[in-house]
């Protein structure tokens, strides 16, 4: 499964920036990426 989690807040330190994150891990934990940011190759997208 491919899914891309973005902010498009421009607040980076607010409540939509914690949605993100926890849909990120989540994810990660659920299909076994291993990285919270969601990429298998390791490099994460800021």
């Amino acid at each position: 499964m491919n899914a891309l989690v973005i902010n498009c807040s421009p607040v980076r330190t607010g409540a939509t920036a914690e949605i993100v994150k926890i849909v990120s891990r989540k994810l990660a934990e659920k299909y076994g990426t291993g990285d919270e940011g969601g990429r298998k190759d390791g490099k994460r997208i800021i």
